[in-house]
């Protein structure tokens, strides 16, 4: 098997959402090996809680 793309498959990225308990911001960022639902993320940018992954998805990238 080649490591092509078929035309129906497009370019895509899977991403994970990081979300905050304390303050309700959502935070969206690169897959990383080992992320799961409900695992502790980082601290938040805004009031410095710890973070919760919220979603885990496929986000098909846009051809200019």
């Amino acid at each position: 098997m080649s490591n092509r793309l078929f035309k129906s498959q497009k370019p895509s990225k899977i991403v994970a959402v990081e979300e905050c308990s304390s303050c309700g911001l959502k935070m969206k960022r690169p897959f990383q090996p080992n992320d799961y639902i409900f695992k502790e993320g980082s601290k938040c940018q805004k009031c410095s809680s710890k973070t919760m992954i919220t979603a885990i998805y496929k986000e098909e990238l846009i051809k200019k």
